[in-house]
C-alpha cells in the first residue's frame, strides 16, 4: 500500500539536544517500512502501526499514543514533558533549572553541589537559596528522636 500525503515524519533515531523527538514537515510518497529521505538526506521511516493521535510520533515510540499533545516522558512519572513542571524529576522545576542554567532533562544536576557549600542544588532551591552562590545556603539543624540524632537542612 502506498500513502501519498503531507505528513510530519518523525526522525526515528534523531533527537534534539534535549532528547525530545524532532519533527520535520514533509510532502512525500511513503511506502510502509521503507526508508524515505528528508531533503537534508536524513533517512526516516513511516511506521506500519501508524500514529493514532496524529502528533507525528509513531505509536511504537510514543509514550502517549492517544494524546496529541504529549509523546515523551523523561522521568517516567506518567506526565508528559509538555505538561510536566519537572521533566527530569530531580525536585527542581524546569523554570528554576532554566534560571540557573541547569539541564531540565538531567536528574543528576539536582544532587550536584554546584557552588561547593555542602548542600545539593535541589536542597538549596527547595529551601529558597541560590544554588550557585556559596554565601547563600541553608544551615544544618539537629533532629533528636529518643536516642537517635540526625541533622536536616533548614532555612536560617
Amino acid at each position: 500500500m502506498i500513502f501519498k500525503k503531507s505528513m510530519i515524519a518523525y526522525l526515528c533515531y534523531i533527537v534534539s539536544a534535549y532528547a525530545v523527538p524532532t519533527k520535520y514537515p514533509m510532502d512525500v510518497t511513503v511506502y510502509p517500512n521503507t526508508p524515505i529521505y528528508h531533503p537534508m538526506n536524513i533517512k526516516v521511516y513511516y511506521p506500519m502501526n501508524g500514529d493514532k493521535d496524529e502528533d507525528g510520533v509513531p505509536n511504537s515510540i510514543d509514550a502517549f499514543p492517544n494524546n496529541p499533545n504529549e509523546w515523551y516522558d523523561t522521568d517516567h512519572d506518567g506526565i508528559g514533558n509538555n505538561a510536566d513542571k519537572d521533566d527530569d524529576g530531580d525536585g527542581m522545576s524546569d523554570a528554576i533549572e532554566r534560571k540557573y542554567h541547569f539541564n531540565s532533562l538531567n536528574a543528576a544536576d539536582g544532587s550536584v553541589d554546584k557552588d561547593g557549600d555542602g548542600f545539593s542544588n535541589a536542597t538549596e532551591v527547595g529551601l529558597g537559596y541560590n544554588p550557585l552562590s556559596r554565601a547563600s545556603h541553608p544551615i544544618w539543624v539537629p533532629l533528636i528522636m529518643g536516642d537517635i540524632m540526625s541533622v536536616l537542612p533548614a532555612r536560617r
